[in-house]
């Protein structure tokens, strides 16, 4: 999360460009950490900076979907919505292989 956190602070706006895909019917959601880890950040940030965890998921009690036929053809576009999110985040995976100092 540390590594995120980074990318976070040095790169506010293309990581908010990312995060307008989380847009509902996906939500946001994961434990937070109660006192406040920076100050100096873009208003919108701080919703994902203070995560201590975090995934992005969509609630539907319509139960009746998952016997639809297009059941299939929804969930693919829902997982496409959230590319621009998982690329970022495979982004932070693959700098966990740089030297911290070189960031």
């Amino acid at each position: 999360m540390d590594l995120f956190r980074h990318t976070l602070r040095k790169r506010p706006d293309a990581f908010l460009q990312v995060a307008e895909c989380c847009s509902p019917p996906f939500e946001l959601v994961g434990e937070s950490y109660k006192r406040l880890l920076a100050k100096d950040l873009d208003p919108a940030i701080p919703d994902w900076y203070q995560r201590k965890t975090f995934a992005v998921m969509v609630t539907d009690n319509d139960v009746e979907k998952l016997f639809h036929a297009d059941l299939v053809t929804r969930l693919a576009e829902s997982f496409q919505q959230l590319e621009p999110l998982y690329q970022w985040l495979m982004t932070v995976e693959t700098m966990k292989q740089v030297n911290p100092a070189d960031l």
